[in-house]
């Protein structure tokens, strides 16, 4: 495990519009997490499963275990990670946001500190970026594993 950095997303409170979860970083806490609603997408369903499941733009990614690049966003001028791959989904970014209507399917991160909302997003989003970006300058393969 040692050229891997693992990222965990554990989906805790399952809201009728949102997903709060939690963010580990090979093992350790980061911060909280807000998506769209679980619909009970996976991995293993086939892709038309997943689709029939799907609500566009008010769904969570299934669960599974995603690659993580880095992406230039050219809407922020910004680096945010990038899942890789996830059935169902196109451009499936981690970024900041403060609630359900930011996420497109995306996962935010940050403080849930009110219901419903993240705080702090810009700075764990920061942070997030520059921990995978040095895992990867070390020859290191990110993955993300949605719980």
């Amino acid at each position: 495990m040692e050229n891997i950095l693992k990222i965990v997303v554990e989906r805790k409170y399952y809201k009728e519009e949102y997903t709060i979860g939690n963010m580990f970083i090979d093992g350790k806490w980061f911060c909280n997490t807000l998506e769209d609603k679980d619909r009970g997408l996976s991995q293993s369903l086939s892709l038309s499963q997943n689709k029939k499941l799907k609500v566009y733009g008010k769904t969570a990614i299934p669960k599974g275990v995603y690659d993580i690049e880095i992406h230039f966003w050219s809407k922020y001028r910004i680096n945010v990670p990038l899942l890789k791959d996830v059935p169902a989904f196109t451009g499936i970014l981690i970024h900041n946001g403060k609630d359900q209507n930011s996420t497109s399917g995306c996962i935010l991160v940050g403080l849930n500190t009110i219901r419903g909302k993240l705080t702090d997003g810009k700075k764990y989003l920061t942070e997030l970026t520059k921990i995978i970006k040095d895992a990867k300058s070390k020859g290191k393969k990110v993955i993300i594993e949605i719980k």
